[in-house]
């Protein structure tokens, strides 16, 4: 290689592989709740393509946490099937996993305060009537909540990408 040239690797296709299916879900023209399993498998790929040396230990809690935040996504549509309860069950599950794991304070701090707001639109979305003239308000809450979330995972990982983090060493 000449010198400033950079390597990719496992971790570089596997950080394009999460932006581009992050940029594929969010900005397709008809978002299908299968859409957001490719981001899933693509971010479950981020820590298996750093590799055991280049990982950092808050990266699988990462990933479960970017895990809830799909399922969060997909309320609305567990709640039209009626699927609360299998809803409930994995994303307490998700939650433990991701408290369970390594990871800074201040990651652990977020990580709980979306919690907390995730709560609290669940809470908002199955105890109070949305106002009849925006019947979808709470809806559009959730799923405007987590297209956020998803704006900030892909401007972190694609910087990342950018300056290196993911290229081998």
């Amino acid at each position: 290689a000449t010198p400033g040239s950079r390597q990719a690797g496992a971790g570089a296709f596997a950080a394009a592989l999460f932006a581009s299916s992050l940029a594929f879900f969010l900005f397709a023209f008809q978002v299908h709740e299968k859409g957001v399993l490719f981001l899933s498998v693509a971010a479950c790929l981020l820590p298996l393509g750093l590799g055991p040396d280049r990982r950092p230990s808050w990266a699988w809690a990462a990933l479960f946490h970017i895990l809830l935040a799909s399922l969060f996504s997909m309320y609305p549509l567990m709640v039209k099937d009626k699927l609360q309860l299998p809803y409930a069950a994995a994303s307490v599950l998700l939650a433990l996993i991701c408290e369970s794991l390594p990871s800074p304070s201040n990651f652990r701090s977020a990580c709980r305060l979306s919690y907390a707001l995730g709560a609290g639109l669940h809470m908002i979305h199955a105890m109070v009537p949305p106002p009849s003239k925006y019947p979808d308000m709470w809806t559009l809450l959730i799923t405007g909540s987590s297209c956020a979330y998803f704006l900030c995972c892909m401007e972190v990982v694609t910087s990342a990408h950018i300056l290196g983090s993911f290229d081998s060493s």
